[in-house]
């Protein structure tokens, strides 16, 4: 495995994947520093919960499209040199699987890690009132890794099985829409079954009252939906077990 994974990102280091990373997340960054500079005293005083409440709307439309280019450039650099055959003549078809997988996941963290930092540093330069909860800010960390994985290991599928890469990107980018619709329309069956509903379900924060005369906004924190972040980890592992199978039945 850890050759399979040296050779992922051997073979990746000149597609872009980093420059990729780096573009989606400065636009996240660019969009908050922009959407909550000169904070009113009322945004002052609720901005740490405000940062939780607004960003995952945005993570919601960003991360799956990053999560389908990552995959989409891990697979398409085997489907041009129709190299599928050839690797798995040296490697079992699970451990390439696998291997891609922790090649873009790795992509993944950095992006989040990266943008929880960014709000964080975004709350302590604008003068947020009192200290951000930790805790919230490491939840937020885990459960939009876990909503980006999912939709990644789901779309390293399809880029590998479908060999036009912009089928598997259309899905992601109507997926992404479709995820920050269900932000605002809580269908249940479609939260709870789709890769891009989950994200719906781990909300940290919600909105209590809202003026729009004066613009006065109250949030409070949501009771953390455990059974939604176990359905994204069990749906990450079971998309890796189909992955890793489908492409061992795979023609190549």
């Amino acid at each position: 495995m850890r050759t399979a994974l040296r050779m992922e990102f051997l073979k990746n280091r000149h597609r872009g994947l980093f420059l990729t990373t780096l573009m989606m997340i400065a636009f996240e960054c660019a969009w908050i520093y922009l959407a909550f500079r000169n904070p009113s005293a009322q945004e002052l005083r609720i901005g740490w919960m405000e940062l939780l409440y607004q960003v995952p709307a945005l993570n919601s439309i960003v991360f799956p499209i990053t999560a389908a280019i990552i995959a989409s450039r891990l697979a398409d650099v085997e489907h041009k040199g129709s190299a599928w055959k050839l690797l798995e003549t040296v490697q079992r078809p699970q451990t390439l699987f696998y291997a891609k997988f922790l090649c873009g996941g790795w992509y993944l963290v950095l992006s989040v890690a990266w943008l929880t930092g960014s709000m964080l540093f975004c709350g302590y330069k604008l003068g947020y009132m009192g200290t951000p909860d930790l805790t919230k800010f490491a939840l937020f960390f885990v459960f939009q890794l876990a909503v980006a994985l999912e939709i990644f290991v789901f779309q390293l599928l399809l880029s590998i099985y479908i060999p036009n890469q912009m089928i598997s990107l259309s899905i992601g980018c109507g997926g992404s829409f479709l995820g920050l619709l269900l932000m605002f329309v809580p269908i249940k069956i479609l939260q709870y079954g789709l890769p891009w509903g989950h994200a719906s379900l781990l909300y940290l924060v919600y909105m209590v009252y809202w003026d729009a005369e004066t613009r006065i906004l109250e949030l409070a924190y949501l009771d953390i939906n455990w059974v939604g972040f176990a359905l994204t980890a069990c749906a990450i592992v079971i998309w890796l077990m189909i992955g890793g199978r489908m492409l061992e039945r795979k023609e190549v």
